[in-house]
């Protein structure tokens, strides 16, 4: 199975909305694949856990390095620094 890391902004509930919309049609186009989307990792986004900024950098890596190939979404006047 193909392995796509998703990178995008996530700060805001556009962001997070259009980061969803945009996940789900690649989903439906492309059911051979898995997208990882770092929003939906409840592992280090459920605030009823810790996770400080170290452990959810080194989530995201591990995704990251573990994936076949990235989306990267730079459609700002200035690219999103997160």
């Amino acid at each position: 199975m193909t392995k796509i890391y998703f990178a995008s902004p996530l700060f805001s509930e556009m962001e997070l909305a259009f980061n969803k919309v945009l996940v789900e049609k690649i989903r439906n186009q492309f059911p051979g694949v898995e997208v990882y989307l770092p929003q939906e990792q409840m592992a280090i986004n459920d605030k009823s856990s810790y996770a400080d900024s170290t452990m959810i950098a080194q989530y995201d890596t591990d995704a990251l390095l573990e994936s076949d190939l990235m989306i990267a979404v730079l459609d700002g006047a200035v690219i999103d620094v997160g």
